[in-house]
């Protein structure tokens, strides 16, 4: 094996062989060049033409490119999709996919290239005879069967009813590989439909709703009859059964000298004008719960917490308009400054320039990313900012070296774009305005400075709003975290001795 570590060549001996496996290990660890050291081994044990299918995010594209090349495969034989143009690897896929070895899509173009999944029907071909024209259909294109699917970031396909999820189980393979550092992602049950790609035919796995009762505690909702999760239960079956295909290490398992990573809160009161639209924000939205039916409560709840938490950000208008004519059931919030939570992220920025450090600061809202950048530029601090409005993958990639450079002290972005698949260790300060309510994703963010190579104690800080529902929201945040790594973590002597 070439350029890998002790921890990634016990991967490949571990799963060498087996059809579908599950490379659960924290982020940074060096989950993708785990999948391609054991790619590379079923190639050279079975010998012939392969062909893996590598789904991944949009960042990834390049990452898993350069982690082949670097291992020694041949460019010319990987098809990498160019985000901004499908056609060239549709008609390859049309014609079989038969020139490559490898194929890097991303998970958003699942739901478009059908030709996956299903034999796509050549046109009609018409022929002209004395009698009369007679149509007869082409050739049908086969459905491609892949060697092996690797499904980088697996828990994409949480969601057993999303397109991409139903696209991803008709794919045909004979080895399917998953990987990620959060396989219970939001909730513990959304383990299921991973499970249930990898090994479908196991009863363990068949049935969603056995899955559910058997593993997750809950009670029904008092008055909206809806499932509450307490936590998890019968973790131990569960883990007998996962441990032949899963694997899980954190960063601390397999490197002896990771700085340590601590986490901290900096409290900020609202403005008297703030702290006036936010009561009168949420005295409407619980009026408005009273007036919803039963199956539309949880679904306002939501949308109430990120109206608040938006109008925690900043100084708030509200435009009524729309709303009034009943063209919608709330106001439309656009935020702005003042804002304490922005004064306060700029004094820890200005903080960290006068110590010669640089900074990472995540939100969920891109009014707040905008707001941030403004500020610094503003005060003339080189800041890069990564979101879903940045345009191109390439500018993003550019974004991200400047700040690993040293040419942008400040690196803002939202936590939905930029919140995986980057490595941000010039910093080792990370800054929350906010978080994200599904907990895998925060510590996805947090980790794109806590990663191999990091050199120095990583600060992760809060900005919580006092008397809002910042800090009850950070509870019940934690509190998905630690139910969903109940159930990812194994015990030490199902994980290869390694203690978790």
């Amino acid at each position: 094996m070439l350029k890998a570590g002790k921890h990634q060549v016990q991967v490949v001996e571990k799963f060498k062989g087996k059809p579908a496996t599950l490379i659960g290990d924290s982020m940074g660890v060096g989950k993708t060049l785990s999948a391609v050291l054991l790619d590379l081994e079923r190639r050279s044990r079975e010998g012939g033409d392969q062909r893996t299918l590598i789904i991944c995010q949009k960042a990834g594209l390049s990452v898993w490119e350069w982690h082949l090349i670097d291992q020694g495969v041949d460019p010319n034989r990987i098809f990498r999709i160019d985000p901004e143009d499908r056609e060239p690897l549709e008609s390859e896929l049309q014609t079989g996919a038969h020139n490559f070895d490898y194929y890097i899509v991303h998970w958003d173009s699942l739901i478009r290239l059908r030709n996956i999944i299903k034999p796509e029907q050549a046109e009609k071909t018409v022929i002209y005879t004395p009698s009369g024209k007679k149509s007869l259909r082409g050739p049908v294109a086969r459905q491609i069967e892949w060697d092996l699917v690797i499904a980088d970031e697996v828990q994409y396909a949480k969601n057993r009813k999303a397109q991409r999820t139903e696209v991803l189980k008709k794919i045909k393979a004979r080895n399917k590989l998953g990987c990620s550092g959060t396989p219970a992602d939001d909730k513990p049950q959304d383990f299921w439909s991973i499970g249930n790609w990898l090994h479908p035919k196991e009863p363990i796995f068949r049935s969603y709703w056995r899955f559910y009762d058997h593993f997750i505690r809950w009670h029904p909702h008092p008055y909206a009859g809806y499932r509450v999760i307490d936590g998890v239960k019968n973790i131990d079956q569960l883990h007998e059964f996962m441990a032949p295909w899963y694997i899980r290490r954190r960063l601390t398992d397999v490197v002896d000298d990771m700085p340590p990573k601590t986490h901290s809160k900096i409290w900020v009161d609202l403005t008297p004008r703030q702290k006036e639209d936010y009561d009168a924000m949420h005295k409407y939205q619980v009026a408005r719960v009273g007036e919803l039916k039963e199956e539309l409560v949880v679904t306002h709840k939501i949308a109430m917490h990120i109206r608040l938490q938006q109008m925690i950000m900043g100084t708030v208008s509200l435009d009524w308009e729309d709303f009034e004519e009943g063209l919608r059931d709330s106001p439309i919030v656009a935020v702005g400054e003042p804002s304490p939570k922005l004064d306060a992220v700029m004094e820890m920025v200005e903080t960290a320039i006068e110590s010669g450090e640089q900074i990472v600061v995540f939100t969920n809202f891109r009014a707040m990313a905008n707001m941030v950048e403004a500020r610094c530029q503003k005060a003339k601090i080189p800041v890069g900012k990564y979101t879903g409005d940045t345009p191109n993958q390439k500018y993003r990639d550019a974004t991200v070296a400047d700040f690993q450079s040293g040419k942008k002290k400040v690196f803002v972005g939202t936590i939905g774009a930029a919140g995986t698949s980057i490595t941000l260790t010039a910093a080792s300060t990370l800054v929350f305005t906010d978080r994200n309510w599904n907990p895998s994703k925060n510590e996805q963010a947090e980790d794109r400075i806590w990663r191999i190579g990091q050199k120095n104690h990583c600060r992760i800080w809060d900005i919580v709003a006092r008397d809002t529902v910042d800090d009850e929201r950070l509870q019940t945040i934690w509190r998905k975290a630690r139910w969903v790594k109940e159930l990812v973590n194994l015990p030490a002597h199902l994980n290869d001795g390694v203690l978790l």
